[in-house]
């Protein structure tokens, strides 16, 4: 069965799919833009999202070895990224993780998947729900920046709109 997997899975795909049209809409100056000191820019937070999400997958979902598929000097907030670079990485890694949702049922939610702590196990659906969210938090923020550069995004629910 195969209920709570699926609403998982187009959760996934909707929160993605509007953080991606809200990527779209900046210009590269937007998209690098510093709102101060300290902060990231809306394209350097897409990428740590898209990081976050390949390390969850690999070092923890799979139990692989975890290497950035692009990595960066994250103490040089000066760095500028090509948001078809960042979008090319983030495909790759959103496609395998689809991958490993298509193998789950529901059942598989409530595996336990060992921590970096020894001994320690989280259930999967709380792995991917941890995943969900920091997209979401991170999405909120990248409207945020937006807003403040005089930008006016599509307004809607970002996770639950069709």
């Amino acid at each position: 069965m195969r209920h709570a997997v699926d609403f998982i899975e187009g959760a996934f795909d909707r929160i993605r799919r509007k953080l991606i049209d809200d990527l779209n809409m900046l210009t590269s100056d937007e998209l690098n833009y510093l709102a101060c000191k300290g902060l990231h820019s809306p394209i350097r937070l897409f990428l740590h999202v898209v990081q976050v999400e390949e390390f969850w997958l690999k070092s923890t979902l799979l139990a692989e070895p975890f290497e950035l598929g692009i990595a960066l000097d994250w103490k040089d907030p000066e760095i500028r990224l090509d948001l078809e670079h960042v979008l090319t990485y983030a495909r790759e890694v959103r496609r395998r993780f689809m991958d490993y949702l298509e193998s789950l049922t529901d059942e598989d939610l409530e595996n336990g998947v060992a921590m970096q702590d020894e001994g320690h196990k989280e259930q999967v659906a709380w792995v991917l729900y941890s995943i969900l969210e920091h997209e979401c938090i991170h999405a909120g923020q990248i409207r945020l920046i937006a807003k403040l550069l005089g930008k006016e995004l599509p307004q809607g629910p970002l996770l639950f709109s069709k």
